[in-house]
């Protein structure tokens, strides 16, 4: 893993710039709490938006909570992982598995910026390996507003092989299916996901590799 290894794309964030909630089945690979699987930079923020795969990192306008001690990540598991915020009330939320660990209230009610670019597979800010992410992701979407506990908990229950995100499709601005098309660069790959395939899809599930070194 280097920190060569990585996703790097513009989407349009004037949908999401209000609220949003970002959500993902992460499967954590490498020990450490502040291993980053998802980075926002804009040319206000280094962190408008980070989050690590076991609770330590959670940015949103360079300011960070850390829950690292409300949340237990197994290795080589995979867990659903959900942020949101927004700024009506400056609050973020953070759940794993489907429960909310821990909130907090960000003075900085400011929009997203809508310029920058959204970075997978490390810290953009950070040259310490320990802020590569090592694992894989699977169902990566960007919500348009700030998602209920209810609805992020029927996300978990339903299971990672379900549909269950395109409930949502009206606030989706951001999507799994536009992030596997993206461009990959250094050692990110596709593989199977093990989720079988709508009977009217032909195209199979993936799930995105990101900087995982098995030699480490």
């Amino acid at each position: 893993r280097t920190f060569s290894d990585y996703v790097k794309f513009t989407p349009d964030m004037s949908r999401v710039k209000n609220a949003l909630t970002i959500c993902s089945w992460v499967k954590k690979m490498l020990s450490g709490d502040y291993r980053s699987w998802f980075s926002r930079t804009t040319g206000s923020h280094q962190y408008e938006l980070l989050i690590s795969d076991a609770g330590g990192f959670n940015y949103i306008h360079s300011d960070s909570v850390d829950f690292k001690d409300s949340v237990t990540v197994p290795l080589n598991t995979w867990t659903h992982q959900c942020q949101s915020w927004s700024t009506s009330t400056g609050q973020m939320r953070v759940y794993y598995n489907g429960t909310m660990i821990g909130t907090k209230t960000f003075s900085d009610r400011a929009p997203l910026e809508e310029d920058g670019y959204i970075l997978l597979g490390h810290d953009s800010g950070s040259q310490n390996e320990g802020d590569q992410f090592g694992g894989q992701l699977l169902k990566l979407n960007v919500f348009g507003r700030v998602l209920t506990d209810e609805e992020i908990a029927g996300m978990y229950s339903a299971g990672m092989c379900s549909e269950v995100e395109k409930n949502y499709d009206d606030v989706r601005f951001i999507t799994w299916e536009r992030i596997l098309s993206e461009t990959k660069t250094g050692n990110v790959s596709e593989v199977e996901s093990g989720c079988p395939a709508p009977v009217e899809e032909k195209r199979k599930k993936y799930r995105l590799r990101l900087c995982v070194d098995t030699t480490a």
